[in-house]
């Protein structure tokens, strides 16, 4: 019995460091998605800053969802400046480019 635990504290602890390595692995990739994402909530929002007639600081964002496909990332948000009515906006950003490939207000 004593051995069971043994050998089972082992497979215990090599799944640990299997996993922390993994992790370990993936966290650049994470860092660039999320730099990605910032990116795209940017530019997406000064499109419709500029498409509105206010300033960028002016403008609110709320419910931000990502969808990320490829060299692509489809932003879902909703966008007020102050005493307006609130917009519901989809922007499609490029990765690769870094330019707007759609942007609907409504």
């Amino acid at each position: 019995m004593t051995r069971l635990i043994n050998r089972s504290s082992r497979y215990a602890l090599a799944a640990a460091l299997a996993a922390a390595s993994g992790l370990a692995a993936s966290a650049p990739a994470l860092a660039d998605a999320t730099e990605d994402r910032a990116n795209a909530l940017e530019a997406c929002t000064a499109a419709v800053a500029e498409q509105s007639g206010v300033t960028t600081d002016a403008l609110s964002t709320s419910r931000v969802q990502f969808r990320t496909r490829g060299g692509v990332i489809k932003v879902y948000f909703r966008a007020s400046a102050g005493e307006q009515s609130t917009l519901s906006v989809y922007c499609e950003y490029n990765r690769r480019t870094g330019e707007i490939a759609e942007l609907t207000v409504g």
